[in-house]
């Protein structure tokens, strides 16, 4: 009798559980034998809320990954094209420096492109002038360079290029920019000889003579170009 006992179902909790086990899923078999149609209908509107927000969200996750995907499109597409302009100014410069010619020591020396123009320094060059009418054309024309340097810095800090290929477009400018405010900064303090001619003395109220009215002009696209450099320098994000 104790025998018995010891392996009966009924009477251990292992037998007990081994036993309600069975009973629900017997029943659960018959249920769905029964009545499939509402068990089904049960069981889906149980998971159709769950699979309804489940769907919703994967959407708003794809649709933001989309909409980061075509911003960063949009960004390069913009960038492409503002380094696109700026090369094109770049190009326009570069063509201007190289074709400036500068005639000194009475039209027997032609200085190429604008470097050259350190040998107007009599301080190192103590033989060189230039006379007034040559000075004042090539005055004349570093203004119109100034004009190019204004409008590539502008773009330049405009754009939508990185801090790093700003400052590479910038320092391109300012290097000529320096070089530009030297030769002045030489007129201003008389390091260039310029040998005024009696055809173009100036003829303003105060009987100034037209190197001085030059020399006037210089200063302030002196100041100009340098006030260009501090307005436009390239800020970092």
């Amino acid at each position: 009798m104790n025998k018995y006992r010891k392996y009966c179902p009924h009477c251990t909790n292992i037998g007990r559980w081994k036993f309600w086990l069975l009973g629900i899923i017997v029943l659960a078999v018959i249920l769905i034998i029964i009545f499939p149609a509402t068990l089904l209908t049960t069981f889906g509107g149980i998971t159709a809320p769950i699979v309804g927000v489940l769907s919703t969200w994967l959407l708003y996750i794809t649709f933001g990954e989309q909409q980061k995907f075509n911003c960063k499109q949009i960004e390069l597409q913009k960038q492409h094209a503002d380094n696109t302009i700026l090369s094109n100014l770049q190009e326009q410069i570069q063509a201007q420096v190289n074709s400036l010619r500068t005639n000194i020591n009475e039209g027997k020396v032609q200085i190429a492109g604008l470097f050259g123009l350190e040998q107007l320094n009599r301080v190192f060059y103590h033989d060189n002038k230039i006379e007034f009418v040559d000075f004042q054309v090539l005055c004349n024309h570093l203004k119109i360079l100034g004009n190019g340097f204004e409008l590539f810095l502008k773009t330049n800090f405009l754009s939508s290029l990185s801090f790093e290929n700003k400052m590479l477009y910038y320092q391109y400018v300012s290097n000529y920019i320096a070089f530009i405010c030297q030769l002045y900064h030489w007129a201003i303090n008389k390091h260039i000889e310029i040998i005024e001619n009696i055809n173009h003395i100036a003829a303003d109220e105060d009987d100034k003579g037209a190197i001085d009215i030059l020399i006037q002009g210089i200063d302030r696209e002196k100041t100009k170009l340098k006030e260009l450099q501090k307005q436009y320098l390239p800020k970092q994000k």
